[in-house]
């Protein structure tokens, strides 16, 4: 097997660019697995110290799992490729059990310990100095790929769980361009604006802050309605890929009560379901009567439930409580 420096490119390329495949790393896969003339290859990765038989695993070619799950991973060396043979004979790998198949693999990590693993895999002719060779060329620009992908990952799920709380939280926000574009928000949806001249006035503030940039929490009313109006924040970051932020536009939004708020704040607190009930209603707004009558009560009774709250959440009257409920981590569920 020969590659040339543009087979090299190619494939470091396609490794590169695999994480956007569909399936993952399928073009890296297929041209590794036509220049080694193998009949599978695969790519795991798993997490932390995970068995990789275990991990995500990429395809192409013919699926011959249980050729991968004869391999202990565990036990190879990183960025060392290994053949059939060395895993047999190699006295630290113990006895494994492969079947009657051709492997090379090779095994890297990335800084934060995620596993990788690439695995060849063919009938017929054992795999050569050559396959070895390639695998060892590739096992940096491996972990490079590894890298990428658990950053990325990372990078995601601290998203997720922001947009997550964001709009649990009842908070809305987008980042306006200085070209008046809105160039991020929360998925799938963007900020939405009550009225095209609400929107317009907001591009318009974008595209002024190129002249006067945004350096304190400025608040803009968007129209009379209390509904329309948002509070301009400085960027804490700049882009290279994208229109400069000019600033982050933020609102909030009524969060919908719902049944797992009085639950979690039932528990953290040992209150009853009706405590818990009323609890809310109060922080929603609604006086000791208004409640108690939502919740069947007599108003004799709702106070005598408002005062056990007073005492199981330490707090010092209604206003205390509202302020307590508002705060509490239960709004989040």
């Amino acid at each position: 097997m020969s590659l040339s420096r543009v087979d090299d490119d190619e494939l470091l390329k396609a490794l590169h660019s695999g994480r956007d495949d569909t399936p993952p790393w399928n073009d890296f896969l297929n041209r590794t697995r036509a220049y080694t003339r193998a009949e599978s290859a695969v790519f795991l990765i798993a997490a932390g110290e995970d068995s990789l038989v275990r991990a995500t695993q990429h395809w192409c070619g013919i699926v011959q799992e249980e050729a991968v799950t004869s391999i202990p991973f565990a036990r190879m060396h990183p960025a060392r490729a290994y053949v059939t043979e060395e895993l047999i004979a190699d006295p630290a790998m113990g006895s494994a059990r492969l079947p009657a198949l051709h492997l090379c693999a090779i095994r890297f990590l990335d800084r934060s310990g995620t596993n990788g693993c690439v695995v060849l895999i063919r009938t017929g002719s054992a795999f050569g100095v050559s396959e070895r060779a390639l695998l060892t060329r590739l096992a940096p620009h491996l972990a490079i790929a590894l890298r990428n992908v658990a950053e990325l990952e990372r990078a995601r799920l601290r998203a997720g769980v922001a947009e997550d709380l964001l709009r649990r939280a009842g908070v809305i926000w987008g980042v306006i361009g200085t070209d008046g574009s809105q160039l991020a928000g929360p998925r799938p949806t963007t900020l939405s604006w009550p009225s095209g001249e609400a929107e317009r006035r907001v591009a318009r503030l974008g595209r002024e802050a190129c002249m006067k940039p945004v350096t304190r929490p400025a608040a803009v009313r968007l129209g009379d309605e209390a509904d329309i109006r948002l509070l301009a924040l400085p960027s804490p970051l700049k882009s290279e890929a994208l229109s400069d932020p000019a600033f982050v536009a933020i609102g909030r939004v009524r969060p919908v009560a719902n049944p797992d708020q009085a639950a979690a704040l039932a528990a953290l607190n040992g209150l009853s379901a009706t405590e818990a009930q009323l609890a809310l209603m109060m922080a929603d707004g609604q006086t000791i009567a208004e409640a108690g009558k939502a919740l069947g009560l007599t108003l004799e009774t709702a106070r005598n439930y408002s005062k056990r709250l007073y005492v199981k959440t330490g707090t010092r009257g209604q206003g205390d409580l509202v302020r307590y409920v508002l705060s509490s981590v239960a709004m989040f569920a």
